[in-house]
Parts: structure tokens; sequence; C-alpha cells
């Protein structure tokens, strides 16, 4: 986030707290050790993001979506990509999906990679390792996809590295 929008620092983010409080609270944590403000916004159900659209008008740079099922999903994507265009709020997607149909960019798992780490598993375990002793492991690669429509309209440029970087770019 801050590499692609330096100048960003205060972070909106919808949420449901059955779902994803923990999240937010590490997230807080982190934000604030990078020089950065989350301002997370508590959604109980579809019918509160409006009024949650509403509470971050005017406080938030950046509006961050994160895997959240009753926040983030096909039936409530148009009323967020409207509130970031109509307030030019850069909208940060969840996939590629998002960044095509409006969101400033996304960042996705590289599968093929996490396959190739699940393949690397499974051969320590047939060498004989134990399942329970191999570590946890997280995505080594991120990937991203830029929509510079968006970023035109909202008068935000990527830095050349970024465009040339990207894993998708949509510009229709």
């Amino acid at each position: 986030l801050k590499n692609f929008l330096p100048e960003g620092r205060k972070i909106g983010v919808m949420y449901n707290p059955s779902e994803n409080q923990e999240k937010i609270r590490s997230a807080k944590t982190i934000a604030r050790k990078m020089g950065l403000d989350i301002y997370p916004v508590e959604v109980d159900s579809p019918k509160d993001i409006p009024n949650a659209l509403k509470v971050l008008a005017n406080s938030v740079d950046i509006l961050w979506g994160i895997n959240d099922a009753l926040v983030f999903n096909s039936l409530t994507a148009k009323q967020i990509l409207l509130f970031s265009f109509r307030n030019h709020i850069p909208f940060i997607g969840l996939s590629s999906t998002w960044a095509k149909v409006g969101a400033l960019y996304a960042v996705e798992y590289d599968f093929y990679d996490i396959g190739v780490q699940c393949a690397e598993k499974a051969i320590r375990i047939m060498q004989g390792a134990k399942v329970n002793s191999l570590p946890v492991c997280f995505p080594r690669k991120l990937l991203y996809a830029l929509n510079l429509r968006t970023a035109r309209y909202m008068k935000i440029k990527f830095r050349e590295e970024h465009i040339h970087n990207a894993y998708q770019i949509f510009d229709e």
C-alpha cells in the first residue's frame, strides 16, 4: 500500500466483527508501526454498508477491501465501487476481478507458487519428515493487478516499475 499510494495515511476498512475482529486488531498494530492509521467500521449486515461508507467518506484516504464474505461480495460490489469513484477514495480490491471492475489495484497470491510450496512439503514428508514437524508456510509471492482507467480518473500516477511488474493491467 505504501508503495502504490505513498501519500495515503488513513485507511478505512469495513468488516464483519464475527469474521475479522482479530485480523483488524492485528492490522491496526502493524499499521501504527508503519505510520498509518486504520479506521475500522463494523458491519453486521449488508444493510449497514451505506452508513459505514458515509462514516468513512470524510475520514479516509484509502478504502481497503479484506476477505470478508459479508461485506465484500458480488451483491455489495457496485455500491462500494460507486462510493470509491464518487468520493475519489481509491479502493484496494481483493482480487484481479475487483481491479477489473474498478478497484485501483488488487493484490493476490501466486497460486502456482503455492502449489510449488505444497510440492516441496510433500517431498519432505516422502523423505521421512513428520507432518507436524514442518512449519506453517505463508505464500512467498504476491501478484498485483492495476486498473489504469481508475488511476487516471482519480489522478493517481503509478511508477513505471509498478506498471511493468503488474500481473494484470486493466485499461479499458
